[in-house]
């Protein structure tokens, strides 16, 4: 009877166990000048005009300190966040209910980082294959932060920053309050993007693919002045979405372009030296021909006739 009543408990301690499990939610508020951060928008950063065609970075080496004080690992978790996508990543099921602070890391793990073969990881990871590619090569390593756009008075300067190197592998930490509801506890950060330009030349344009210089002063920015707790935010403070569909892309003949207007819209096929190759006018579904066009990756920007609005999409010619 006792070795009985012992295993009913035994099973009582391991199903309460087993329901302490919560999904960890990491919410990001891609944000800048206190905004939702959009690509192809142009911003008034520390006095220059700078948009953004590309902002992608991995997070990882998390610990969450939780629950009076307890402290779990969050082994083999990675975050590979993209201010196109709606900031909200899964760091898995843990035995954790409050959150008092949470800790990580920019960029990937030097256990993770060179010599590894992104082909290895199943589709869908964080760190397999990426397109456009984050990562560098095998003695490289990952891109631990691709940030490219142009900056200055007529967005004639371009600016690329890649930033590489174990040595750039900071850790951070941030007090937060989260709880757990409905099986999920959401931890909310704001990533205000503004402060991953300081110190930087943008408006002069450079290009930094390295582990040293911009890149380093790019990724200590990422520590020290973009992170900070955050809440959640509501739909109405949400970027409107794009009224533009353009696809196929990557194309190597044509591209259509759907535009959920009536109105007449200009069209720019833009360089990586911001020059414009080919420009039109166009209303409603086009197709536009880009045979004649070098393989490469280039802007498509559109404007409806008659607005200062703009909206640019990055499209790769192969």
């Amino acid at each position: 009877m006792l070795r009985k009543l012992l295993v009913a408990l035994n099973g009582i301690v391991v199903l309460m166990s087993a329901r302490a499990q919560n999904q960890i939610e990491l919410h990001v508020n891609h944000l800048i000048n206190g905004e939702h951060i959009v690509i192809g928008d142009v911003y008034d950063v520390e006095g220059d005009q700078v948009m953004v065609d590309r902002l992608e970075y991995y997070l990882c080496e998390f610990v969450i300190t939780h629950d009076g004080g307890q402290i779990t690992e969050l082994t083999d978790v990675y975050v590979l966040a993209d201010v196109n996508d709606n900031g909200a990543y899964s760091l898995g099921e843990w035995d954790i209910t409050n959150i008092e602070e949470i800790s990580f890391g920019a960029g990937v793990d030097a256990d993770h980082n060179v010599g590894i073969d992104p082909s290895t990881y199943p589709s869908g990871h964080p760190l397999a294959p990426q397109f456009p590619s984050m990562h560098w090569g095998w003695a490289s390593g990952y891109r631990f932060l691709a940030l490219e756009g142009f900056a200055g008075d007529n967005l004639n300067a371009q600016y690329q920053i890649h930033a590489l190197g174990d040595n750039n592998f900071f850790l951070q930490d941030h007090g937060v309050s989260a709880a757990e509801e409905d099986g999920i506890v959401t931890v909310y950060l704001n990533a205000n993007y503004e402060g991953l330009f300081e110190g930087l030349p943008v408006s002069q344009g450079f290009i930094e693919h390295s582990s040293s210089g911009e890149a380093t002063d790019a990724m200590q920015n990422m520590r020290n002045l973009v992170f900070e707790a955050g809440t959640a935010m509501g739909s109405e403070e949400l970027p409107v979405e794009s009224t533009w569909t353009v696809y196929p892309n990557p194309s190597s003949a044509v591209v259509f372009v759907d535009a959920a207007t009536s109105e007449a819209y200009r069209w720019q096929l833009i360089n990586m030296q911001g020059q414009v190759v080919t420009e039109g006018i166009r209303q409603g579904r086009s197709a536009l021909d880009v045979q004649s066009v070098r393989p490469g990756c280039y802007f498509l920007r559109l404007q409806t006739n008659g607005s200062e609005s703009t909206q640019t999409k990055r499209l790769f010619i192969r």
